[in-house]
């Protein structure tokens, strides 16, 4: 939050100009308590408008409770109707949306590295929905040798309407550009850069209510220092991932469905070999030993 929000929000309450003043919250940052902040709160055009994300919002009640004391003006809304007090776009994000979201990045080992931001907004008026920021969890030194955050270094969002505006097709649309000078600035003071040649594994999804069990394997392949993968695509079938796995030279593609996950073993194709379809059946215990055996580049 910024930290002179509540001078802006008391220049806007004396402005003739402004004749209603919405705060959009998710709660995660208490307002202060201050007489000063207070009274600038309690001014007749402030609203206080929190979105309501569930587990996911951490000082909700908390926040509710010191507006409702301090006879604060505010409505509570879930996420689909966050902008209701405005006129901005309403995306229809929802709750379970969310929580399937974070429930996906946790099997992963991710889920401490991912914030959740409302109040983030991107000065380019092409993006039409979320907004992603990867900022370095590190401080880096400028020239002079003064230390300095790096910032975002990759950054992107949903855009319905950008390529229309090239093309005249609609085609919607998510991804994002990496900073490549700015990452490698600040990745070549860890003095840590290294080239992995090591051959890749991909583990394909062949069912969706198996996602837990698929990262369950890909953190055991990892913790092992074995390059791996999970296909992120839950709509493309096996073939589509196997030739995402073709055009990345992957050496190795873990086919694990119903029935395996049953028997507890794994199949394991060999994507690189001459041979047609030159897989072969292990047991889910044996993953390790024989994945290290298959990849020829494993010291």
């Amino acid at each position: 939050m910024n930290k002179d929000i509540y001078k802006i929000i008391n220049y806007m309450n004396s402005s003739t100009k402004i004749s209603k003043i919405v705060i959009y919250s998710n709660a995660t940052i208490p307002i202060k308590e201050t007489e000063y902040e207070i009274k600038v709160l309690q001014h007749p055009k402030v609203l206080f408008s929190i979105t309501d994300y569930g587990n996911l919002s951490k000082n909700t009640e908390r926040v509710v409770s010191a507006l409702e004391r301090f006879n604060i003006n505010y409505k509570r809304r879930p996420p689909e109707y966050w902008t209701d007090s405005g006129t901005i776009h309403n995306f229809n994000r929802t709750v379970p949306e969310l929580e399937e979201l974070f429930e996906v990045i946790s099997y992963g080992k991710n889920l401490e590295l991912v914030r959740l931001d409302v109040t983030k907004i991107r000065g380019l008026s092409y993006y039409s929905g979320f907004l992603v920021e990867t900022n370095l969890n590190f401080k880096a030194k400028n020239a002079k040798g003064k230390e300095i955050e790096i910032g975002s270094c990759a950054s992107g969002g949903r855009y319905n309407n950008l390529i229309a505006r090239f093309k005249g097709a609609d085609y919607k649309g998510s991804g994002m550009s990496i900073g490549i000078d700015r990452l490698l600035y600040a990745l070549n003071q860890l003095e840590n850069i290294k080239v992995n040649t090591k051959q890749s594994v991909l583990i394909c999804v062949l069912d969706q209510k198996y996602i837990q069990q698929y990262y369950k394997i890909l953190n055991e392949l990892r913790t092992n220092g074995i390059q791996s993968e999970i296909y992120l695509d839950k709509n493309k079938n096996l073939k589509k991932q196997l030739q995402y796995a073709d055009r990345k030279n992957i050496e190795l593609a873990l086919i694990v469905g119903e029935n395996e996950f049953n028997e507890n073993k794994l199949v394991i194709k060999k994507l690189t070999s001459s041979k047609e379809n030159d897989q072969i059946v292990i047991n889910r215990n044996d993953l390790i030993n024989e994945i290290k055996k298959l990849i020829w580049k494993y010291p």
